[in-house]
């Protein structure tokens, strides 16, 4: 199960980069924006709130989700650079 905290880390950084949610039953969400998702303050949060993309522009589909069935967070891996601090530069 993905914690509160490491949805955190991938909604903060910067520059956003899209990311999805991969539910306990094979469902994935992919939030495009950090606008389009709602998550609680604080440690206990169980629940968010997630806008997606519909079939038309300018139309979203919205979805309650349980944050104790995400599985797994899919990001993008982060830069080298920021990943190994210290690192050679090269």
């Amino acid at each position: 199960m993905a914690t509160l905290n490491q949805l955190r880390e991938v909604l903060h950084r910067q520059p956003f980069q899209p990311f999805s949610l991969r539910l306990a039953d094979g469902r994935t969400y992919t939030v495009r924006h950090h606008d389009f998702i709602a998550i609680p303050p604080g440690n206990f949060g169980l629940e968010a709130y997630l806008y997606t993309e519909g079939s038309q522009p300018d139309q979203f589909a919205s979805h309650w989700l349980d944050l104790s069935l995400v599985v797994e967070i899919i990001a993008p891996a982060e830069p080298a650079s920021a990943a190994s601090p210290g690192g050679n530069g090269a």
